[in-house]
């Protein structure tokens, strides 16, 4: 018979006479191809927008002399300049500013400090035509101290014309811009999402504290335009090493991209996240498609076994099958990438909060769907699905007549193909902590979420020999509390391992997901807490322009520090300051404290070196400085080690007296103390102020205080060690929201494949359901027995998934995220949600029952013993 016969005659009609079935499972296929189209669309925008906000920022920039945040010494402008190969250097302030005027508090504006004369050789602006004659000569206007110039999107937003006023706040207090040109979207205009403005260099090192008038400041950056002439690989290098060279000591010299690939590198909770969603989203699309197309080779057998004898050959049957899950996925695969670009519009806007908080303001241009995108999305779905209906579309067709004619041929596993299933998934198993134990040498997806996939493929293999193994027992069980119903529903699981095995996997699969982030979130949540007990125990937390301090928030003048000092009720002022620099080519924080106050109630929690408060002594002392244990794996250094770190004074060199853990990120942090820093950075501004009180009724007295001295001229922020505590903890668990959604997804999907299998499983008992009726089981019974069943699976699908998931979570806690993200979590476990996921486990089971068992109730009772 021909393939289109095979489908118009076979396929569709079954298609039709199982709608649902089909539904459900097309739908369980888009939901899945959805969450990996959508991570990837997420995962390209995020980093083409970094990457494109770096070239928009670069122009025609060759390298980059950058010091981080330390800035390099206004000094080495010219010295760039008289490097041979240098056709043009010029010097960048790149910092940000809060828009007062805003309606919605916490709008931020990168705001450009250039010369616009030595910038206009880097980078390109274009003007927009305005109707004052001051745009003549822009070179003029720019250099006015109160002079801006904005986006053509930004000015739009705010109505802002020429000559309008522009109120900001920045690191030395309020201040009014005019407006007085108008740049077009093109060059750097484009980055960030149209939030920048351009100023004068020194109006702005004025401005944001890295300068003061009359003495030599700091630039943010200075970027190098080569000569023309310079353009082999080795003449480039060359160039760059005499730039390097000029700079030693205070500076480094990098290509502009490397800026973005270290701030990719930065986003690794985020990353970690999308590969995770992708992951579980994987395996349970194989799952569900296999589940699928199991089954329908159960219900067909006798079709098959029909087809067979009419002289169909086993080829033409598995092409029959592989033909069908193609259709499927087809169609699964354009839904899920519709649905994909739609959770992606979601998450999108998560993410842009986690990268400007931290790492970059930037604003994602377009989600673009090319052809790798679409070919994800084939591979997603139509890959996936031939993968996981190769093993079934094989059984259909070896499928014989004689075999198809046994009614327990379809659920009928051998004790030996038991035996090796069980030991192919313990073999699966072992081979996932081998691979977590790998997670030194391959590269963390690999290892963490190979070892994921091998240990929940394997459980699933082991589930027909979970259900041999503890279905009896448990049947027992119900028999005894609930009589026949209770043993008919045991026997119907213990009567076909196959089906059974199916169904419980599915829940599994569920309940692992829903463990595994519970307890990832719940060890995240309860270490950080643990962390900031040790670190944060002021009273109160002052900032600028943001409720943290971190690196991306306004800075305050060291002076503030000894006014707050002065003020009734205030016992210790500790000021706090965060900086990112470069070490080895990345970018890791560096942090200054004054432990000559702050080691009164700050506690470390130390890995290497002496206890706490000896280490404070030792950093108060200039002795060295404190790595974080990130720090410490991440450049493969040891307590006794040196760190050499460049800094505006030139090259310092300093002993580690200590390795504690942190944070900070997957690169880690250094710790010096506050005196140490002011000198070799040259710069008293405070990221944050910590006030420890004289007595905790002084609280509303010094909050009154330092408002009605301070607040208006810095914006200040004061918030209690409790809220501090609590906006470090949401903005750090930000980064693992696509974990959530991740659970939510993997759920849902595991329903679906419930709710698919035991619709079958109550169609392939159509006969045997019918017979129950015609001996007196009454409609009630035979939905009270279905139900039972159902419950029995769930129970058993919890506490299995359970187990599952709490032995995947501990290696992804302990290992994936400390080498990942570098944060050292402690294994804590959510009770709360494992007992939630014990009653989802059941209430999914029986939910999916449901409207099987009350179809099963009411069929025809003759047509029901006449049915095959």
């Amino acid at each position: 018979m021909k393939l289109a016969n095979l489908l118009r005659y076979v396929t569709f009609a079954q298609w039709r006479a199982n709608a649902l079935r089909t539904a459900l499972t097309t739908l369980g296929l888009a939901l899945g191809v959805a969450v990996i189209v959508a991570m990837r669309l997420v995962n390209g925008a995020v980093f083409e927008s970094i990457r494109a906000s770096v070239d928009d920022v670069a122009g025609r920039a060759v390298l980059s002399v950058t010091n981080g945040q330390a800035g390099v010494p206004e000094e080495l402008l010219e010295r760039v300049r008289a490097v041979p190969g240098v056709k043009a250097a010029a010097a960048l302030i790149l910092d940000s500013g809060l828009v007062l005027d805003h309606p919605e508090r916490g709008e931020r504006l990168q705001i450009f400090g250039v010369d616009y004369l030595a910038d206009s050789e880097v980078r390109s602006y274009e003007l927009e035509k305005g109707d004052g004659s001051e745009l003549d000569d822009p070179i003029v206007v720019l250099s006015q101290p109160d002079s801006v110039f904005v986006t053509r999107d930004f000015a739009a937003r705010h109505g802002l014309r020429l000559g309008s006023r522009l109120p900001i706040q920045v690191s030395t207090g309020p201040r009014e811009l005019v407006v007085r040109g108008i740049l077009a979207a093109a060059g750097p205009a484009k980055a960030f999402g149209g939030m920048l403005a351009l100023m004068d260099i020194y109006a702005a090192q004025l401005a944001f504290g890295k300068g003061v008038a009359g003495e030599p400041g700091r630039f943010d950056q200075i970027d190098v335009v080569l000569d023309p002439t310079l353009d082999d690989a080795a003449e480039v290098d060359a160039a760059r090493d005499r730039i390097a060279a000029a700079v030693a000591g205070t500076a480094t010299v990098a290509r502009p991209e490397s800026r973005g690939e270290q701030m990719q590198s930065m986003l690794g909770a985020t990353k970690l996240g999308f590969a995770q969603a992708q992951a579980l989203s994987f395996i349970v699309g194989v799952f569900l498609v296999f589940n699928t197309m199991s089954i329908a080779v159960v219900q067909r057998r006798r079709e098959i076994g029909l087809l067979r004898s009419l002289g169909t050959t086993a080829g033409a049957i598995r092409t029959l099958f592989l033909v069908e899950a193609t259709i499927l996925s087809a169609i699964g695969s354009v839904a899920g990438l519709v649905g994909g670009v739609a959770i992606a519009r979601t998450i999108i806007p998560m993410v842009e909060r986690v990268m400007g908080s931290w790492i970059l303001a930037t604003t994602v241009r377009s989600l673009t769907i090319g052809p790798v995108e679409l070919l994800a999305a084939l591979m997603a779905g139509v890959g996936v699905s031939l993968v996981a209906t190769l093993v079934p579309s094989i059984q259909a067709g070896r499928i014989s007549p004689l075999v198809a004619l046994r009614r327990d041929a379809a659920t009928r596993i051998e004790p030996r193909t038991i035996r090796r299933l069980g030991w192919a998934g313990a073999a699966l198993i072992a081979l996932s902590f081998a691979l977590g134990a790998a997670a030194a040498v391959l590269p963390v997806e690999a290892s963490a979420l190979g070892a994921m996939g091998c240990r929940v493929i394997g459980a699933a293999l082991l589930m027909p020999a979970a259900v041999t193994a503890l279905v009896p027992a448990a049947g027992r069980v119900l028999e005894a509390a609930f009589g026949i119903q209770g043993r008919l529903a045991a026997d119907n699981l213990k009567s076909a391992p196959g089906r059974t095995a199916v169904t419980l996997t599915a829940i599994l699969i569920g309940i692992a997901a829903y463990v595994i982030v519970a307890t990832l979130m719940r060890s995240l949540d309860t270490s950080l807490s643990d962390w900031l007990d040790h670190y944060i125990a002021s009273d109160l937390s002052v900032s600028a322009s943001s409720r943290v301090a971190g690196p991306k928030a306004n800075k305050l003048p060291g002076g503030l520090v000894d006014e707050i000092r002065e003020l009734p009720g205030v016992r210790i002022v500790r000021p706090f300051r965060l900086l990112q620099i470069p070490y080895q080519g990345e970018i890791t924080m560096l942090l200054s404290l004054d432990l000559g106050v702050a080691r009164r109630t700050v506690r470390y929690q130390m890995i290497a070196g002496p206890p706490s408060k000896a280490f404070e002594d030792a950093l108060h002392r200039g002795d060295g400085v404190g790595v974080s244990d990130a720090f410490a794996r991440r450049f493969g250094k040891r307590l006794g080690d040196t760190v050499e770190l460049e800094t505006p004074s030139g090259k310092r060199t300093f002993p580690i007296v200590g390795v504690f853990a942190d944070w900070a990120g997957p690169t880690g942090s250094i710790h010096i103390d506050r005196a140490v820093f002011v000198r070799d950075w040259q710069t008293d501004l405070v990221d944050s102020i910590s006030i420890d009180l004289v007595t905790p009724a002084d609280e509303e007295r010094v909050v009154s205080a330092v408002r009605a001295r301070f607040g208006r001229r810095y914006d200040l922020q004061i918030i209690t060690s409790r809220e501090t505590k609590s906006e470090i903890t949401s903005q750090i668990v930000q980064g693992f929201q696509m974990t959530r959604a991740t659970e939510v997804v993997v759920l849902l999907i595991s329903a679906l494949g419930v709710v698919n299998t035991l619709l079958a499983a109550i169609l392939d008992r159509t006969r045997e359901i019918g017979i129950l009726r015609a001996i007196g089981a009454t409609r009630a019974q035979v939905v009270r027995a279905v139900l039972l069943e159902a419950s029995l699976l769930g129970s058993l699908g919890a506490v299995l998934g359970i187990a599952l998931g709490l032995a995947t979570a501990y290696p992804f806690v302990k290992v994936a995220i400390l080498e990942l993200v570098g944060w050292h979590l402690d294994f804590h476990v959510d009770l709360t949600a494992v007992a939630v996921a014990g009653v989802l486990a059941v209430a999914i089971s029986i939910g999916a029952a449901y409207y099987p068992a009350r179809k099963a109730s009411r069929l025809d009772v003759l047509t029901a013993i006449q049915y095959e």
